[in-house]
């Protein structure tokens, strides 16, 4: 089955409509979204004899666990206890805690192709746990990465200097807490002779 992509009215306006095709028209009112997705959505492939390989949507630093990610099993399975390995840092982890979010955290022993959840390791930067990165089983290594990876690029520069010269430590320290979050963010000190400098 092929998918459509459905062209974006923001250029054409509205005069674009009757051109488009109805192949894919649903009404959500009349309840047919669940089934369409059903139908239109490919399910997951049974790939669970195949070494795990599992990618990270996202991440985020919570002060008890470390960084916990959110991920979709792609292959094989995960199970608690497990020890993992971030394909583009090369780090290893034990994952102390697996499980699905539904809607809050609930435990699980193992996840499966084709499921989402999170993990906790103790994995302490999110630079160990980037988003788009691949996690795969020590005992069983993936030979290759899940394709698409690439590396977040910063794209908004500023320079940063605090009103009070007594206050650099506390912006180096707020900075060093929102990287914990953000693994995009990236700062360095810059010296000014008219606003001072960051050490």
């Amino acid at each position: 089955m092929s998918h459509a992509l459905v062209p974006l009215l923001k250029h054409l306006g509205w005069q674009a409509l009757p051109q488009l095709s109805a192949t894919y028209a649903l009404c959500a009112m009349k309840g047919e979204t669940l089934e369409a997705i059903v139908q239109r959505v490919p399910a997951p492939t049974n790939t669970i004899g195949q070494p795990m390989r599992a990618l990270i949507f996202d991440s985020y630093y919570d002060i008890y666990r470390g960084v916990v990610c959110q991920f979709k099993v792609v292959d094989g399975a995960v199970s608690r206890g497990d020890t993992v390995v971030m394909m583009n840092t090369g780090k290893e982890y034990t994952l102390d805690e697996i499980g699905v979010l539904a809607p809050g955290k609930v435990q699980v022993d193992t996840l499966f192709c084709g499921e989402v959840g999170y993990l906790a390791a103790q994995i302490k930067s999110v630079k160990d746990a980037r988003v788009g990165d691949t996690v795969t089983q020590k005992k069983n290594m993936a030979a290759s990465p899940l394709p698409g990876y690439q590396d977040v690029q910063p794209m908004v520069y500023c320079g940063l200097f605090p009103v009070e010269t007594d206050d650099y430590q506390d912006l180096r320290e707020g900075l060093e807490k929102l990287q914990l979050n953000d693994a995009a963010l990236k700062f360095e000190p810059e010296v000014s002779s008219a606003m001072g400098r960051v050490r």
